[in-house]
């Protein structure tokens, strides 16, 4: 914005080294930081700020502590409210160094944190009071106004508090002169104020009503007094040629007839008539739905005029509360018009509102007002639907859930209060329109609680925040919404989750979901929220990061505030004991010892079925971290189900109880069984097919990923494959176990992470046996009905010409005993119709890059390991295969097959089928040795000569 010449703007960076030098003495009057200081330069520096996106909060924040900061001899100021504590600060620090510090606040926010710290270092109740409380009932103080030396003056339109700089469109100014009557008129105001003058009873100030400054001329007209909104600015605004703009945060009647009718002098009624081209207003959420106190049938003054064929458009989000009033008149002729009221428009502003108002006929000034109004229309509506925007894509987090207080309040007294708040927050750079939306809360994955259904035309605007509090008994001081229809809406105890859909009408469109399933809020009171009903303090629980996932732990902190003088926007009472910041910025995410947790622990063994016995069953738990974990005080318990659905809850939870010793183990064993004494007793015998889950709390598990899972085993290929973790299970059999190999390592993927040991290779409470892994083991040759072992294997129907060969191409030997590798045939090789051999157990080591043999029963095979290869001879449509563990196998991609082979006419094989069938030679053998691509009619062939028992193949 460009002034004439003898306005003269400064920066906010000027106003840095201002307050620098505050304390600075200055002899020369030609120096210019001597006039600057001394206030004896014209200066004028107008502010603007919008609530949300764009907020210019900071910078009125620091001009007016700039202003009190440059005060020598004086500072007297007049609040509707103040709870910014740098404020308060630089009014302590002014009467520190002996400044004179006078502050009257409204009546109403006497018990505020804002007041309360002013009277910690201000005189109150006595003859020279330095700090007045006054205008209590109807009338409100609108007078933010600060003036330093009599020469400089901050104004305002909206209080110094978080709510009224920060979430408020606003107007504010700076201005010195020592020279007019302008700074001076702002003292005589405030005199009449920090002397306890307020509302109706205030003195009138008989001064002239217009000022110069520089070639700025100002008119200022102090409410109630002097009248001049009703006297002056409707009746000027009656004569308008060409437009006239309207913005208030509070739109009622300021002239009513004996019927309650609008007349002649109300503003509506004189826009209604006005014979101008264009006439524009905009108002906020508040002020199109509030009802007028004095009017008929309480219509405010927007929807009169709507109901008079001018629709207006609402300004999302806004405060009961005034920020800003304006009106523009002409602003586009030669001579234009500009009314600033620091009061919202209605009959109060002459009778009972403590205010100001602004006239200004200088043509940057309205400019300015007209481009920022032009902003302000940007982001409003101009139908505001009674039905919510519909969200297409869920889970986009436009709007979020930022703040939630679950848990009530505790006033003064110590008496609790089942009121609640939930606090909103847009995160897009546009209006949207959130009417009928649903907040609902709920455990175990329902939501089956609507906390609040959002009220006809609620709009939320780019970085904004919306408050929804208790209908009644509410905590918080101002909301945007008394959604919250009922008491004690959210489970103080059970609730783990909620969310926000666009509604019912819309589909229930899931926005946003804060918490975890399976962690109720109450159990986390370092991320989630506090209810100490021991000390009787309650802190909500606020998002970290505004537009990242709800449903991580941590990116929630329990409310941080240290001092009730941070603890805003709450009801009196409710300050010293209910902590949270409903409506702005959360509190800063201060670190905080973290609560004792399991993680890191893991089920590191598993034994069941040990010797065909039920009970002989035991899960070994290993701590991975450098911490001790008490299992009790962190709530931990194993959970048991039984073929693994977990649709329907779990079979068994036991509750652990005792200490796992940091890089310790701990064995949890059935009484019965052969391995109690454990550490812990209790446990329930279970079997293959049955999953074992280390939860970190005691709610029944849902899934392999829920929040509340340390760990997860699905044990064997028969446990439901709708509920393993990453798909994967563990291998195992009918019995054995299962051992973490390496020892402690978690992948999440059971058959990576987990070795089948049999049962002989369990280590229960040491480190886990790992190596002597089989599954790289394969089979390297097969021959059938041989007449002897150094033929090329021609017909000969005797299972002693059987043969076949493992090889292991590993670097480390294999116990096939203790590994639990078997044998297995089927005739037809269609493994869905069940195996026509019964596994055959291996016994001995194969050396690492060595052969294992076996052949038929009194075979030709001589020097085999194992003369019993199998109870039928082979024939020459057939599969064999190696698997782990005497769990059956129905497809030969169970995680239990090792290596498979399929000749002939075999139904299940690797790719294609391999050579070898009703003609000679009867063998097959993988070309070149070892080579193993999972397709067996490439990997065997049937030339290249003789077998070579227990040798490399003889390949072409």
């Amino acid at each position: 914005m460009e002034m004439k010449t003898g306005i003269k703007r400064i920066g906010f960076l000027a106003f840095l080294v201002l307050f620098s030098s505050a304390n600075c003495k200055h002899s020369d009057p030609d120096d210019l930081l001597g006039m600057l200081l001394a206030g004896r330069m014209v200066m004028s520096f107008p502010m603007w700020s919008h609530a949300g996106a764009g907020n210019q909060g900071a910078v009125f924040e620091n001009t007016l502590v700039s202003t009190i900061g440059l005060s020598r001899t004086s500072v007297q100021c007049a609040f509707q409210d103040v709870n910014l504590g740098n404020v308060t600060n630089a009014l302590f620090d002014a009467k520190a160094r002996g400044v004179k510090v006078r502050v009257g606040v409204d009546e109403d926010n006497r018990s505020q944190p804002g007041y309360r710290r002013l009277s910690e270092f201000l005189i109150t109740g006595q003859e020279d009071n330095e700090l007045y409380a006054g205008n209590a009932g109807s009338g409100q103080v609108y007078t933010n106004v600060c003036v330093g030396d009599a020469t400089r003056v901050f104004i305002s339109t909206a209080p110094p508090t978080v709510q009224g700089f920060y979430s408020e469109p606003a107007f504010g100014w700076y201005f010195q002169d020592s020279e007019t009557g302008l700074p001076r008129k702002f003292q005589s105001e405030m005199d009449l104020i920090t002397h306890g003058s307020f509302g109706s009873s205030k003195a009138v100030l008989n001064r002239q009503n217009y000022y110069l400054l520089s070639d700025m001329e100002v008119g200022v007209y102090m409410a109630p007094k002097e009248g001049g909104f009703e006297n002056f600015a409707v009746q000027r605004i009656k004569g308008a040629t060409n437009s006239i703009r309207i913005f208030s945060t509070e739109f009622f009647s300021n002239d009513l007839d004996g019927s309650d009718v609008r007349r002649a002098k109300d503003l509506a009624y004189e826009t209604r008539f006005a014979s101008v081209v264009s006439k524009q207003v905009i108002v906020s959420s508040y002020a199109s739905l509030a009802s007028d106190p004095d009017a008929s049938g309480g219509l405010n003054s927007a929807n009169y005029l709507s109901n008079n064929g001018l629709p207006f458009r609402t300004l999302p989000g806004g405060w009961p509360d005034s920020g800003l009033n304006f009106i523009v008149v002409d602003g586009e002729t030669p001579h234009p018009q500009l009314y600033v009221a620091s009061f919202p428009f209605s009959a109060r502003a002459d009778s009972a509102h403590d205010g100001f108002l602004l006239v200004f006929e200088y043509a940057p000034m309205i400019q300015a007002f007209a481009d920022f109004y032009d902003q302000l229309q940007g982001r409003a509506m101009l139908t505001v639907n009674t039905t919510g925007d519909n969200i297409v894509n869920p889970n986009q987090m436009e709007v979020v859930i930022s703040e939630l207080n679950w848990m009530g309040s505790y006033n003064t007294s110590s008496s609790a209060s089942t009121s609640e708040y939930v606090e909103l927050y847009n995160n897009t750079n546009a209006t949207i329109n959130i009417s009928g939306w649903l907040v609902q809360c709920g455990t175990g994955g329902t939501f089956g609680t609507t906390v609040a259904t959002l009220p006809q035309k609620s709009l939320i605007g780019p970085g904004q925040f919306f408050v929804l509090a208790q209908s009644g008994s509410s905590i918080v001081a101002q909301s945007h919404s008394a959604a919250l229809s009922g008491s004690g809406l959210i489970n103080d105890t059970t609730t783990e989750q909620c969310r926000l859909t666009d509604g019912a009408a819309n589909g229930n469109t899931v926005l946003d979901v804060i918490g975890v399933n399976g962690t109720a809020f109450s159990s986390n009171s370092t991320a989630f929220g506090l209810n100490n009903t021991t000390s009787f303090i309650r802190r909500s629980m606020e998002r970290i990061t505004l537009n990242a996932s709800g449903s991580n732990t941590t990116n929630w902190h329990t409310n941080s505030n240290s001092s009730i003088l941070l603890n805003l926007n709450f009801v009196a009472d409710k300050i010293e004991r209910t902590y949270g910041t409903p409506g702005y910025y959360n509190s800063p995410n201060v670190p905080q010892p973290p609560p004792p947790t399991a993680n890191g622990l893991v089920i590191n063994e598993i034994i069941y079925n040990d010797g065909g016995v039920a009970n002989n069953d035991a899960v070994e738990l290993y701590n991975t971290t450098s911490t001790a974990m008490d299992l009790a005080a962190i709530g931990v318990t194993l959970q048991r189900d039984s073929t693994c659905d977990l649709s329907n809850g779990v079979t068994s939870t036991l509750p652990l109880t005792g200490t796992v010793p940091a890089g310790g183990y701990f064995v949890i064993a059935v009484t019965a069984g052969a391995f109690n004494p454990g550490n812990l007793n209790g446990l329930a015998s279970f079997a293959t097919g049955d999953c074992l889950i280390l939860a970190s709390s005691s709610a029944a598990v849902t899934a392999p990923n829920a929040a509340n899972v340390l760990d997860f085993v699905a044990l064997g290929r028969t446990s439901n494959a709708g509920f393993r973790e990453n798909s994967s299970y563990a291998i195992g059999g009918s019995q054995g176990s299962v051992s973490r190999c390496s020892n402690g390592s978690d992948t999440n993927v059971n058959n990576t992470d987990f070795l089948y040991r049999g049962s002989t290779g369990y280590t229960l409470g040491a480190t886990n046996s790992c190596g002597n892994d089989p599954r790289g083991l394969k089979i390297n040759e097969v021959a059938w009905n041989c007449n002897t072992s150094t033929t090329a294997c021609g017909p000969a129907a005797t299972a002693a010409g059987d043969m076949v060969e493992i090889y292991n191409p590993t670097a480390s030997p294999v116990n096939l005993a203790l590994a639990g590798v078997y044998l297995r045939r089927d005739s037809s090789c269609a493994l869905a119709g069940g195996i026509t051999d019964a596994a055959h157990g291996l016994t001995g080591t194969i050396p690492a890059g060595g052969y294992y043999t076996l052949g038929g029963t009194g075979g030709i095979f001589a020097g085999a390991q194992d003369q019993a290869l199998l109870n039928t001879s082979l024939t020459t449509s057939n599969c064999i295969f190696i698997a782990q563990g005497l769990e059956n196998s129905t497809a030969i991609t169970d995680l239990n097959v090792i290596d498979f082979v399929g000749w002939g006419t075999s139904t299940d094989i690797e790719g294609t089928v391999a050579p070898g069938g009703t003609t000679t030679p009867n063998y097959i053998k993988r070309c070149s040795n070892g080579t193993d691509t999972n397709v067996n009619g490439t990997d065997f062939t049937t030339g290249g000569g003789n077998v070579s028992q227990g040798a490399a193949n003889n390949c072409p």
